[in-house]
């Protein structure tokens, strides 16, 4: 057997040296094909600033942070001013923006198609400024890219109508809303 070592041996290298390895796998390492904004991670949020962000029934998804506010709780229908009770909402909607200051905000404003649609883009042009106004100036969210879109009704979310014809309130209140968007610039 000592006789074979010198054979078998320089045969048994060369055999590994032609077997490729593949690298190992490391959790680092793109996926063939995905691009690198899917494989972002996502947000962290401080504590009181996640314990309001689910408190408003709002979600993180990748970079984004999304809370879709129903207007009624806001305003009254049909009105721009802001409810008395409107202030503790917009202050946990404060509170998830101040804790990503680096992120852009938009306000999209939605109504529902009980008017015109010049007199929707109107109220929401309104009410999304109302909402801004009053984030910058007593939700202490700073100076920051801001924007508010005035939607009306061309997003509705629920159906207006039932069935039978008849008006559908509840499908109208969702679809009076304003949402928020804190995205990473």
């Amino acid at each position: 057997m000592a006789g074979l070592a010198p054979i078998v041996l320089p045969l048994v290298a060369f055999v590994l040296a032609a077997v490729p390895v593949p690298p190992p796998a490391t959790p680092h390492r793109p996926v063939p094909g995905a691009s690198q904004a899917n494989l972002a991670p996502s947000l962290t949020l401080p504590r009181a600033a996640m314990s309001a962000l689910r408190s408003l029934g709002g979600r993180i998804a990748g970079r984004e942070v999304r809370i879709v506010l129903v207007a009624d709780t806001l305003f009254e229908p049909g009105q721009a001013r802001l409810r008395a009770g409107a202030a503790d909402v917009l202050e946990r909607v404060a509170i998830v923006a101040r804790a990503l200051p680096d992120d852009a905000m938009t306000l999209a404003a939605h109504a529902d198609a009980a008017g015109s649609e010049s007199a929707m883009i109107a109220l929401t042009v309104r009410q999304g400024r109302a909402v801004a106004d009053w984030l910058q100036a007593r939700g202490r969210i700073g100076q920051r890219w801001l924007a508010v879109r005035a939607l009306g009704a061309s997003q509705p979310i629920a159906a207006e109508t039932r069935a039978d014809g008849a008006p559908d309130l509840a499908g109208r209140r969702r679809n009076r809303r304003v949402e928020v968007l804190l995205r990473q610039r």
